[in-house]
């Protein structure tokens, strides 16, 4: 939930409200995102929502994506990489589907094509999409 941080008057006369995230609006986002995504390791998985929140928006765009490109229903887990050498971490969204691998790439691609590629500018490298054969 988002609450107001302080209000000031304007020179129109109109009233601007900062708003600043809280915990319980974190929270909130997290419980949202557990029902459409499994977490694997969830406190890592959490943790690394809470360092970035811009996460907060894009996630279920991509289920709905996912949906679209596999198949309503199709199982997506997130799961973070951490790179201790590097001191890096990422978050991975693991398509799991049981298609034929070929068919299975084919979607990835045109789930790239028709979407992620027009988002990974705004995320940097926080995130990446892979699919996980079962």
């Amino acid at each position: 939930m988002e609450k107001p941080d302080a209000e000031a008057a304007q020179p129109n006369g109109q009233t601007h409200v900062r708003v600043e995230r809280t915990d319980t609006t974190t929270m909130t986002d997290i419980t949202s995102l557990r029902r459409l995504f499994d977490f694997r390791d969830r406190s890592a998985v959490t943790s690394f929502l809470q360092e970035n929140p811009v996460l907060y928006s894009i996630l279920p765009t991509a289920y709905y994506n996912v949906s679209s490109y596999f198949g309503k229903g199709t199982p997506v887990v997130l799961e973070v990489f951490s790179d201790p050498e590097e001191e890096y971490q990422q978050l991975f969204l693991q398509i799991r589907t049981r298609l034929p691998a070929d068919d299975a790439e084919r979607r990835l691609d045109a789930l790239y094509d028709g979407w992620w590629l027009d988002v990974v500018p705004m995320l940097g490298h926080t995130m990446a999409i892979d699919i996980e054969l079962v």
